[in-house]
């Protein structure tokens, strides 16, 4: 993954070599000769001044996955079109959703500048723009570089600490459960995932459970079996709100389908609701209540 930067009239160039830097990842100013700009911490790539010829430049060299920065609508269509993220100097990111919306203004612009027309010029810029280019970026980055992958052993105690950080919250926890013999049946099992930031830091976990008692619960769709269940879903405090839950839900909907398994449930604490809003919009069906452990759950549950 690189970082590709129009530089043409870019007002964040050093705000995005300072974040890139810090994540590992390589940027490319691209600028034409009437435009030079050149940073120790980047490569440079210079065309003949000419229209378009930076875009045509950069979307050349652009591949899947890569981040462009431009105020470029047209370019941005471009780069969207190779599968690319593309981000303007305020943080906004565009999309197959925006784009088309804002070609047309563009066209309708220069419609009424053709004819005579003024339009209000852009404003000065503020220190908030540069902020929220700044959060937007970060943004990305986090989700670009975070990876999914099955604990091992040696990630034991770290995931310890994860679990002790959520005692006392919605779900229940305790000092007994989830507990270092949870976490090493899990790995028996092949059956613990984390998710680790651009550090290698855990920053979130769950497991595929397997547990009788909650097998045998009766509300469970008799025609949508077999099933899975998902459980110790947690998410570092720092990093919570990010969608990172439903990340780890729907890698773990892949991990099941892929084991032939019909449809997957979860219980979830009576009163979580924090969880509840962030399950259902997934496809969850809240099937029944249950009392399991001296404790009361909502039993949720979805086709696969």
């Amino acid at each position: 993954m690189r970082i590709y930067i129009d530089a043409d009239g870019c007002p964040v160039v050093d705000e995005t070599l300072k974040i890139a830097e810090k994540y590992g990842i390589s940027c490319i100013i691209i600028c034409d000769t009437s435009h030079r700009i050149e940073r120790e911490n980047a490569e440079t790539v210079v065309v003949e001044k000419g229209a378009d010829s930076v875009d045509f430049k950069l979307v050349n060299m652009i591949q899947s996955g890569d981040i462009a920065i431009t105020q470029d609508y047209g370019l941005a269509a471009m780069c969207l079109s190779k599968k690319a993220v593309v981000l303007n100097q305020d943080g906004k990111q565009y999309s197959e959703d925006n784009i088309s919306g804002l070609l047309e203004f563009r066209a309708v612009s220069r419609k009424i500048r053709n004819s005579g027309g003024r339009l209000k010029g852009m404003p000065k810029r503020t220190a908030q723009q540069d902020k929220d280019f700044e959060a937007a970026l970060k943004r990305i980055l986090n989700e670009k570089t975070r990876m999914i992958q099955l604990a091992e052993k040696s990630d034991t105690e770290e995931i310890l600490s994860l679990y002790k950080t959520m005692l006392g919250g919605k779900a229940d926890w305790n000092e007994n459960y989830p507990s270092l013999e949870t976490i090493e049946s899990d790995l028996s099992r092949n059956a613990l995932f984390v998710m680790k930031n651009a550090e290698n830091e855990i920053i979130s976990a769950i497991s595929i459970d397997s547990d009788e008692e909650v097998e045998a619960l009766e509300c469970w769709s008799s025609d949508l079996q077999p099933s899975g269940e998902l459980s110790r879903l947690c998410v570092r405090k720092d990093m919570q709100n990010q969608g990172i839950a439903r990340q780890m839900m729907r890698y773990s909907f892949d991990i099941l389908r892929s084991e032939g398994k019909k449809s997957v449930h979860i219980l979830v604490r009576k009163g979580h609701n924090i969880a509840l809003k962030s399950y259902m919009p997934l496809g969850f069906s809240e099937v029944g209540e249950c009392n399991l452990f001296e404790k009361d759950f909502i039993c949720l549950e979805m086709n696969l």
